[in-house]
């Protein structure tokens, strides 16, 4: 049964190679396969072992690609998260009752003191209708 168990984990990572494989990016339509790839991923309530393994690759070769074909520096996620919020108009209370974060929680990441998880970054990334790969940059670190 393990080994059952197992062959189903490899056989998800081979469909998710297959539907995107884990190949330098080296075109415009390739990164946007590739962004709708990592923003389905992010999507997920749950994400297997495999699949969070692909996508922390998938989120490499992005960040790679953006790096030398759109070199613009990458705001940390206290920057992002202060210009969503200023560009929609709302509040940390608006933002925490739309998404369920936890107002303390928007404040810390917005004063640089803390990231956001994983399902956060989905509901975050959600509620502005951005790619939550905008939020997996290295300079979102606080």
């Amino acid at each position: 049964m393990a080994a059952t168990k197992a062959a189903k984990a490899g056989d998800e990572y081979l469909d998710l190679v297959a539907a995107c494989p884990l190949r330098p990016i080296v075109t415009a339509a390739a990164h946007g396969r590739a962004l709708a790839m990592a923003g389905e991923l992010m999507d997920r309530a749950r994400l297997s072992k495999e699949a969070a393994d692909y996508l922390d690759v998938l989120a490499s070769l992005i960040e790679h690609y953006e790096a030398t074909h759109e070199p613009v520096a990458p705001a940390s996620d206290a920057e992002l998260l202060a210009l969503l919020m200023d560009e929609r108009g709302v509040t940390a209370r608006q933002l925490a009752e739309a998404t369920g974060v936890v107002g303390s929680t928007l404040s810390a990441v917005r004063n640089g003191k803390r990231k956001l998880t994983r399902e956060q970054v989905t509901q975050v990334a959600s509620y502005f209708g951005v790619s939550p790969v905008a939020f997996l940059s290295p300079a979102g670190t606080p």
